[in-house]
């Protein structure tokens, strides 16, 4: 063999050493867990006592007063002694006590100084105790633990749902990058810091791409922002620095998004069953974590499946329904998770139907009820 020959593939492993040593470094630097750990969930039951979860429940009612009069909740923030309470028919935060006694009131819209026309997303710093909403022109608008403004920022980047990070903040765009063509949107999840400088993407599935959904989000206190990715059966939880994959199988029940893309894209089928293929869980949605306890739901013949991962014992729970055996009361829709509990909303219409209303006194104009699971 000539020598030339034999430098060549000395160049080679050369190449391929440098190319690993490279990857490593960037895993470290970028300190992701490449594990990609499945959650594997066997069967959907009809129905299960809230029991199985949760061990009690407390209920906290929110004051109702001219000027904290909610329309719509669009997100429930519970940290620091305080409840954030997001309107977004009203474009407005309304802060309470943790006893659920009305503290202030930020209308945002806006063309103005820390204003916005439409916030798309708030969420709180447990670092610094400021609260911000997000919105058009990627705007951030800072508030005080007190929900007094205190100042603004604009991102690099626009983006629908936003979080605090330890060291910078998370949001998902599906936008025009430079990069990309006008006619090509790319869905990601950004990672940045304060100076919106990108540390982390992930993409999800191109057909979310394609057929413009986003990527939803929550973020928990101590455990970190989770990312259900539409189009897919992945969920990132982000936990600062750290990075970690969970694919969510469902077996039988499993979607396949591809398959029925392809039948759209042919026009066998409509763009909107893409979502909803028969006996099939889909659309992962309302992620939260408490302790080791994964909550979220799917969707399953166009109607909620609510389920929950231990992620400790790895046992799985699927169902229908959930029925309160803690005490009859109407459950509620989960809306936040603080380090200890699920918060559930219970609208008004529906604590009248029930023999909650008895022991509340609520008045017709009464704000919905706030619902703290423990487990």
């Amino acid at each position: 063999m000539s020598k030339k020959i034999i430098s060549y593939y000395i160049l080679i492993v050369i190449i391929q050493i440098g190319l690993t040593v490279s990857c490593k470094n960037n895993e470290k630097k970028n300190n992701i867990n490449t594990d990609v750990k499945k959650l594997v969930f066997s069967e959907i039951r009809d129905s299960i006592p809230i029991s199985k979860f949760y061990r009690k429940v407390k209920y906290v009612t929110l004051e109702t007063k001219e000027n904290s009069l909610i329309g719509s909740v669009a997100k429930v923030i519970v940290a620091n002694n305080r409840i954030l309470v997001w309107d977004d028919q009203q474009n407005a935060l309304f802060l309470f006590d943790i006893s659920g006694k009305h503290m202030a009131t930020a209308k945002l819209s806006g063309k103005g100084p820390m204003e916005l026309i439409k916030v798309s997303d708030c969420d709180f710093n447990p670092i610094t105790k400021e609260y911000a909403a997000f919105g058009n022109q990627n705007r951030l608008v800072f508030f005080d633990q007190n929900l007094k403004p205190i100042g603004d920022q604009s991102l690099q980047y626009q983006g629908i749902h936003f979080s605090f990070l330890d060291k910078g903040y998370a949001l998902n765009t599906h936008f025009y990058l430079n990069t990309a063509k006008k006619d090509d949107p790319v869905t990601q999840v950004l990672i940045i810091d304060q100076q919106s400088k990108i540390l982390n993407r992930f993409f999800s599935n191109p057909i979310a791409k394609v057929i413009h959904h986003s990527p939803s989000l929550s973020f928990f206190r101590s455990n970190g922002v989770i990312f259900t990715l539409p189009c897919s059966d992945k969920m990132l939880w982000i936990k600062s620095d750290q990075v970690e994959e969970w694919e969510i199988d469902f077996g039988k029940y499993n979607h396949n998004y591809e398959d029925l893309y392809v039948k759209a894209v042919k026009g066998e089928i409509d763009f909107d069953n893409i979502f909803y293929e028969k006996d099939k869980i889909s659309f992962f949605t309302h992620a939260y974590l408490v302790n080791d306890l994964l909550h979220f739901k799917g969707i399953y013949n166009r109607k909620y499946v609510t389920c929950f991962y231990d992620l400790k014992n790895q046992k799985s729970y699927a169902q229908r329904e959930l029925y309160n055996d803690l005490n009859g009361f109407p459950i509620g829709r989960i809306k936040a998770a603080t380090n200890d509990c699920f918060v559930y909303m219970i609208p008004t219409e529906e604590v009248y139907e029930s023999a909650l209303n008895d022991s509340l006194k609520l008045d017709l104009t009464a704000n919905p009820i706030l619902a703290f699971y423990y487990e």
